[in-house]
């Protein structure tokens, strides 16, 4: 059994995660939505074998069989494995016919004619089962994997039946279905051609065989078979499925669909010889699960998916129904993971899912984007339009079909599209299009160009049309592109235009570009655009304006431009920000109040809200354009359903008379009821992919997920993570953050980048951890570890010191005889000695670079080379090149022009910015005075101390951007270079530092002060460094100046 007892298990999980999953109205058939995967999205191909090419791994990854490859996916990426006939370490065969993943988290791959292999999950190595004797497995078509229920691996094997393989011994034994050489020979060894497998309900010994000669009842503990041939059946099975109610389901070739009842071993075949499905009269089903209703779900030959209702016996083709889309065409096979997906295989398309919380309501699929969507409040009709084609539609509340409503126009101009939908007190209904108005007929056939007077003689002057709303008086109220707000009498059928008066202070104060207008409980108007917000009372007859930008609570900028309003449970008025922020005010107070933002929001920061609507409850329910966001009464929670959801860009929200939730968005039309579209816990679980050692898998193990603890030396100080998550619930990059506890104390906010190294690690104790936000932007609670022990050098051990004491007291001992017999010859041969061994220091200082600095220069390269990241590993590698190219050209030299000193310092910091990820900003002041051809100075001078002010200073900042600053400046016949960090500081980064496993000090700032020492002496330059520790006003580190000073030589070459 594919995970054994765990089928029962993954289908009570579908249940409980989707109670509703796939029930529909009495009469019908639900509509569906699927996510598809196809070969552009990297899977290796589109084309299936009929079977079992689906299995999910212990750590979660979806196996995907196909017919050129195996695939591991993880919601977002596959990995492709394909086979190579010159490499024993790849699938035997490009075609994969079964997949099974076993109690010990092996997953056996079954090929079409070309054998068996199973891949070891820790190592990721594949073993190809080559046939050389009697006790392996014969090359050939593997059609089915499992094992039973004292976990024995069988394999059915076209034409040889079944095989049980020795995990000990390592063999295969043949067990054979039908011992009659001759029956076998009469049927084509039809019996030995296992198409399908399922568990007795009853007692699990016994496993129900579906062949192709006929069903089998086979008992795994003494082998006996019992053959139910089926003669009225005639067989050709083509699979086998148990609904759980003892019975047994399965398809044939030319005979339909059949069912076994177990208890009175009675077959009985379901043709449709009358239902015109196909010249033969018969349904193929390739695969069958069931549905929670008790509907079976059918992958058809001929027909794609099927939903058979085995009480009412009546058959659904689910691509014929109107308000259905996106369904699979030619499906194969089905696979429900642990989360209660459905998987499906189709030939030539590729995979599709589908999701429990994704069938949580109802979907009408519609053409064009539905940028406004309202129920009639008595007949209850669903009527649509959308923004960027002439198109209304009309979908009935019950049957959910939809028609067509013709546009009847009053002149010769065209119909662009329709931005609004109002029914005024008499019921009849108003499209709103961009440059005019309809009315529905009454018979609502057809909508017409409304002709009044008054309202032709607006239309020119009123611009592009935006919304509509009606009040109790049954005023219609438009909101347009220029001129205002215009109000239009049903009753009379007279037209105002309310704008901008300058002598009128209660006039509307914004009437350019007015967007969205709605009418509150008190038959108050509210419109809003780029410059605030106002309302219209009736009773005064004049506007309250709100006029941007706006006080805030949240104490930060100004309340902006507004895109959405609607009115709240306790009367106040809810405002979303473009792009920012929602909140809410009391319009009984004054319009200088400021915005009560509302922080229960804060995921909505970079998405627009286009709609809000308040249900009956109080809930605020809002739309945008990253789906769909309930804010409980009193709003202090959010729940947000987005893309994981099948909920997009949404343009507009409304109310149904039962209190369901009317979604427009592009394509479709979306009917939720609350009550039912609960939040999900499934989220994102981040999973390690790869660790390496100095670039290398370590201990051969592709998959760290089976690695408890790791033991490195302290050579093996460069290590690297990848990470993923196995997210299945939309197309979208997962953000990720993780830290390596014991070197660091936050998470590291990674983005979308998907790896991380580390270098120069100290012995010590690391635990890595990588998590990753769900949905609401939220970090989940699921976190990928790995504990690492880097163990410290002899010079790290306890009884390493005080040997190390004595030796060198005996050393020193030792040392001082010695010297004092050699004391007068080296006194004759100082002076010279010293003259060239100060030559000779500084070549070799002058030559040193932090080889730390040059291996991960090159890792980097190597990093974006193998992420196909070409324009960037291209210009790091110039600009590496030129820097290596400078410090070789230099490094023979005593002194160079400070020009060449400070282009390969502005290289350096070049690099560092880019391989960082530009994590800070650097600027070069260099004083024009300065004649940087004339100043010599000693090679590689500066760069230490930049190198140290990134590395302590900057790399360590969590608040803001770090800065870095160089300035080169005269100052008094000297010459300054200044380096100043906005970082965490010298006492801070020695804080860090202390809490690291870094022990090693770091000789950088001796080897410069050596150096500038031996420049006094051999080139008379001196040079002095000031150190500088910068405060904030309130006492606290921002950064560290380094103040370098020197004479230039020739003094003469500065020009004063």
């Amino acid at each position: 059994m594919e995970k054994g007892m765990a089928k029962d298990i993954m289908r009570t999980i579908f249940l409980l995660i989707g109670c509703q999953f796939f029930l529909g109205l009495d009469a019908q058939v639900p509509p569906f939505h699927f996510i598809e995967y196809r070969h552009e999205d990297g899977l290796s191909s589109h084309e299936f074998f009929n079977g079992r090419v689906f299995t999910q791994d212990s750590i979660g990854y979806i196996w995907i069989g196909t017919a050129n490859g195996l695939n591991r996916f993880d919601g977002t990426h596959f990995v492709q494995y394909l086979t190579n006939p010159t490499d024993t370490n790849s699938i035997s065969g490009k075609g994969i016919r079964s997949l099974y993943t076993d109690h010990q988290g092996y997953i056996w791959v079954g090929t079409y004619r070309n054998g068996l292999n199973v891949i070891d999950p820790q190592t990721g190595r594949i073993r190809q089962f080559i046939s050389n004797s009697q006790d392996e497995i014969p090359s050939g078509h593997i059609t089915q994997i499992f094992e039973d229920k004292w976990q024995r691996l069988w394999i059915a094997h076209a034409g040889n039946g079944l095989y049980l393989y020795d995990r000990a011994k390592d063999i295969f034994q043949n067990i054979p279905l039908v011992k009659d050489e001759n029956k076998l020979k009469a049927n084509n060894n039809f019996h030995h051609d296992v198409t399908g497998y399922v568990f007795d309900p009853l007692d699990s010994t016994f496993i129900w065989l579906c062949t192709v000669g006929g069903l089998c009842k086979f008992n795994t503990e003494s082998f006996d078979t019992k053959f139910y041939d089926g003669k009225p059946i005639n067989f050709g099975g083509r699979n086998l499925h148990s609904d759980g109610n003892g019975n047994l389901w399965f398809g044939t070739w030319t005979k339909g669909l059949v069912k076994f009842e177990i208890s009175t071993e009675t077959f009985t075949r379901y043709l449709y010889q009358d239902a015109g499905l196909n010249p033969g009269g018969y349904v193929q089903a390739l695969d069958i699960t069931s549905l929670d209703n008790g509907d079976l779900f059918l992958a058809t030959e001929h027909h794609g998916c099927m939903i058979f209702d085995p009480r009412t016996e009546e058959i659904t083709e689910l691509a014929s129904a109107q308000y259905q889309k996106g369904a699979p065409k030619n499906p194969s096979g089905f696979f429900r993971d642990t989360r209660g997906n459905l998987w499906i295989s189709s030939h030539g398309e590729g995979v599709f899912c589908l999701q429990p919380q994704r069938q949580l309501y109802d979907r009408i699929p519609l053409i064009g984007n539905i940028f406004r969507v309202l129920q009639h409040p008595e007949s209850g009709e669903i009527y649509a339009c959308a923004n960027d084609r002439a198109a209304i539609y009309k979908i009935d509340k019950t049957t959910l079909e939809f028609v067509d409503i013709p546009v009847h126009v009053l002149t010769s101009k065209s119909v662009n599209g329709f931005t609004g939908i109002s029914i005024d007190a008499r019921g009849r209904v108003w499209f709103l299009e961009w440059k005019d108005l309809y009315l529905l007929d009454h018979s609502g056939a057809f909508a017409t160009a409304l002709d009044w007077p008054e309202w032709k003689a607006a239309i020119p002057e009123f611009g592009y049309y935006w919304s509509i709303a009606v009040d109790k008086e049954d005023h219609l109220w438009i909101t347009a592109q220029a001129r205002g707000l215009g109000e239009l009498d049903l009753n009379s059928k007279s037209f105002n235009l309310h704008g901008f008066e300058a002598d009128n202070p209660r006039s509307m104060h914004h009437n350019y570009s007015v967007g969205e207008a709605f009418v509150d409980s008190k038959d108050r108007v509210w419109t809003c655009s780029s410059q605030g917000f106002s309302y219209y009372s009736s009773e005064s007859n004049d506007f309250e304006n709100y006029t941007s930008p706006m006080l805030s609570s949240d104490g930060g900028a100004g309340f902006g431009r507004v895109c959405s309003m609607t009115e709240g449970r306790d009367g106040q008025i809810w405002i979303a920000e473009n792009l920012n922020r929602l909140g809410k005010l009391n319009p009984e107070e004054s319009p200088d109040q400021p915005i009560q933002i509302n922080p229960a929001t804060s995921h909505l920061a970079d998405a627009e809200v286009h709609a809000m609507v308040t249900d009956a409850e109080g809930t605020l329910w809002i739309g945008s354009t990253i789906g769909l966001t309930r804010l409980d009464y009193p709003y202090n929670t959010a729940v947000h359903f987005g893309s994981s959801y099948g909920i997009g860009n949404i343009e507009d929200l409304n109310l149904s008379g039962d209190g369901n939730i009317l979604v427009g968005q592009y394509g479709e039309v979306i009917i939720i009821d609350p009550d039912r579209l609960q939040p999900s816990d499934l989220a994102p679980i981040p999973v390690l992919t790869s660790f390496k050692v100095f670039d290398k898998p370590y201990s051969n193990v592709a998959n760290p997920n089976f690695l408890d603890n790791v033991e490195l030396s302290h050579r093996e100080n460069f290590f690297s993570f990848e990470y993923t998550a196995l997210d299945f619930y939309g197309k979208s990059e997962s953000e990720f953050s993780y830290k390596l506890e014991g070197l660091e104390d936050n998470w590291v906010n990674a983005g979308s980048r998907r790896y991380v190294s580390y270098t120069n690690i100290g012995g010590g104790d690391y635990t890595f951890k990588v998590r990753v936000k769900n949905a609401m932007g939220q970090w989940t609670d699921e976190i990928a570890s790995l504990t690492i022990t880097v163990i410290p050098p002899i010079s790290g051990r306890v009884w390493f010191w005080p040997t190390l004491v004595l030796c060198g007291m005996a050393l020193i001992y030792l040392l001082y005889r010695f010297r004092i017999r050699q004391f007068r010859r080296a006194e004759e041969l100082k002076t010279a000695f010293n003259k060239q061994l100060g030559e000779v220091e500084m070549k070799a200082l002058r030559a040193q670079m932090n080889p730390h600095f040059l291996f991960n220069s090159l890792n980097a390269i190597k990093y974006y080379v193998l992420k196909k990241d070409r324009h960037m590993a291209a210009d790091y590698l110039t600009d590496f090149a030129r820097l290596i190219r400078l410090v070789l050209k230099n490094s023979s030299e005593k002194l160079i022009p400070l020009s060449g000193e400070m282009e390969a310092l502005k290289l350096y910091v070049q690099i560092e910015s880019m391989r960082f990820d530009k994590q800070f900003e650097y600027q070069f002041n260099i004083d024009q005075s300065i004649d940087q051809d004339s100043v010599q100075v000693p090679p590689l001078i500066f760069q230490p101390y930049v190198e140290n002010a990134i590395w302590h200073g900057l790399m360590h900042k969590n608040d803001g951007r770090g800065v870095l600053k160089i300035d080169l400046v005269r100052n008094n016949g000297l010459l300054e270079c200044r380096i100043e960090d906005n970082g965490i500081g010298r006492d801070m980064a020695a804080h860090v530092k202390s809490k690291s496993a870094e022990k090693q000090k770091s000789m950088g700032m001796k080897i410069t002060r050596h150096r500038m020492d031996m420049n006094k002496m051999l080139n008379d330059i001196e040079f002095s460094v000031r150190i500088d520790d910068l405060y904030s006003d309130h006492a606290n580190p921002r950064g560290t100046r380094v103040v370098i000073t020197f004479q230039p030589r020739p003094a003469e070459a500065i020009n004063h």
